[in-house]
């Protein structure tokens, strides 16, 4: 449910949302969109962590601290290493997940009918997929650098 459109409920903190969506959908409506979400954010971890690990095994070399170095980074190229390591496997991640995480939000704040899912897979593949990916991929970067 999303404020602010007409006909949509408004609601006046957390509590009320749980009020209002068990009195409207029962129980399942607090998890509408969880096993999309679960598709989502596992593949997206997996991603980010291996990203992240590869990452910093790789700026770690280039920095000369490979297999046998005895010397130990400074704080400073320790908080550089990972801070830039986290940053590219954000960027890595965004990429591979931004079109099902579209998908994700979408389905979560739909009515779950098909004719809004016809929608979805037309706007989203069919209808200039290319920019419509690039549209969600930047604002996806830019949170992952900020």
């Amino acid at each position: 449910m999303v404020q602010g459109l007409p006909g949509m409920q408004t609601y006046r903190g957390p509590f009320d949302v749980i009020n209002k969506v068990v009195r409207s959908e029962g129980l399942r409506g607090l998890y509408r969109g969880f096993g999309i979400t679960l598709l989502t954010q596992s593949p997206a971890s997996a991603l980010w962590w291996s990203s992240y690990g590869g990452a910093q095994h790789a700026i770690w070399r280039s920095l000369g601290y490979g297999n046998g170095t005895q010397k130990k980074p400074s704080h400073t190229e320790l908080v550089a290493v990972q801070a830039t390591a986290g940053t590219i496997a954000g960027a890595c991640s965004s990429i591979i997940t931004t079109p099902i995480d579209t998908i994700k939000t979408r389905l979560q704040v739909s009515n779950g009918q098909l004719r809004e899912w016809k929608a979805i897979r037309h706007e989203n593949y069919e209808a200039a997929p290319a920019r419509r990916w690039l549209e969600r991929f930047i604002p996806r970067v830019w949170t992952t650098l900020s």
